[in-house]
């Protein structure tokens, strides 16, 4: 019985390394109509939508239906710390956790992932209900204005 036990368990831990690893996200670069460019999933369509009515009121939006994920990106001289924490705080507000990793707001929304970067006047958000926020970091991370 000791033996079966273990066997299971074996297979149980081997399962979950093997599902963990399967799960990681191929990335590759992506340029954004020259606006910026970052890592994204190999497997992303993005299109570009209508931002005027999004979060910011402006700016471009590109969305990824297969990944459930979408970068606003935004350039005005109103974009700077003040303005990104007006937004952040609203996510507070709503319940969500957020915390800062260098220049990157991460904010957990409980369904939404979401990563806020602001750099010079130009501002990038990242969301998906999909992907993981270690995925969507590593992106962030390699977001070039």
């Amino acid at each position: 019985m000791k033996k079966i036990l273990t066997i299971l368990m074996f297979a149980a831990a081997f399962g979950l390394v093997i599902g963990c690893a399967s799960a990681a996200v191929d990335l590759t670069d992506h340029d954004f109509d020259g606006h910026f460019s970052m890592k994204v999933p190999k497997n992303a369509t993005f299109k570009l939508t209508d931002a005027d009515n999004g979060i910011f009121g402006s700016g471009d939006s590109y969305h990824d239906s297969v990944n459930n994920l979408s970068a606003t990106y935004l350039m005005s001289a109103d974009v700077n710390d003040s303005f990104v924490d007006k937004y952040v705080n609203q996510f507070k507000d709503k319940g969500a956790d957020v915390s800062k990793k260098g220049d990157l707001n991460i904010i957990d929304g409980h369904g939404i992932n979401v990563i806020m970067f602001q750099k010079d006047g130009e501002l990038l958000m990242i969301e998906s209900t999909q992907l993981d926020m270690d995925t969507l970091t590593t992106m962030a991370e390699s977001v070039k204005f």
